[in-house]
């Protein structure tokens, strides 16, 4: 079977899903699904799930607001952000510093980020896992997996690699959890991660 156009891809995606082949479908989703954020198209998945009279044009445009470009994932507001506080260490304890040393507690966000990591991190997962610490218990679409042979199997690869704190942006290990899903069959198989809140 020849592999499809450019321009037979776009139109695909612009056709129904119900009026196109699982193949067509698939080969598709995952043609325009590397050329958009990976949250995007995972959120995308699930909307096409529901109601297979949208093209995968509509259900992106449907997840972004009706956005053109969806290769850039919604901006998310600021996290709040406390200034430093100063706090003397109690008379009766010897201060971690030294002498009248002070120590200074700033968020969990406002720690320095880990310049030496045990690899090159991919940078896109430090925004990731920032958004998932500022919605704490909450869960988000983080990876879709369409395109590999086995993405079932590379989605459970990558759910181990968040949980163990084997990527970078993940740690420290245990802080988030993730699960897996293929929400449709023979679709696409999706990773969803959540940062465990702060213990008081």
């Amino acid at each position: 079977m020849p592999k499809a156009s450019d321009q037979e891809q776009a139109e695909r995606c612009a056709t129904p899903r119900r009026d196109l082949s699982k193949s067509e479908y698939t080969s598709a989703f995952r043609w325009r699904s590397r050329r958009i954020d990976s949250s995007v198209a995972a959120h995308a998945s699930l909307v096409i799930a529901k109601n297979d009279g949208l093209s995968i044009d509509e259900a992106i445009a449907k997840v972004t607001g009706g956005r053109v470009d969806a290769s850039k994932p919604v901006p998310y507001p600021a996290p709040e952000r406390h200034e430093p506080i100063v706090v003397t260490a109690e008379p009766e304890h010897e201060p971690l510093g030294g002498d009248g040393d002070e120590l200074v507690f700033v968020d969990f966000d406002q720690i320095p980020r880990d310049m030496q990591p045990n690899r090159t991190p991919n940078p896109r997962y430090y925004g990731v896992a920032e958004q998932l610490r500022r919605h704490a218990g909450r869960w988000a679409c983080v990876k879709t997996f369409a395109d590999q042979k086995d993405p079932r199997e590379r989605a459970r690869q990558m759910r181990q690699r968040i949980r163990t704190g084997k990527l970078a942006a993940f740690r420290p290990s245990g802080r988030f959890d993730a699960v897996i899903t293929t929400p449709e069959p023979d679709g696409p198989t999706l990773v969803y991660a959540s940062c465990r809140p702060m213990e008081a």
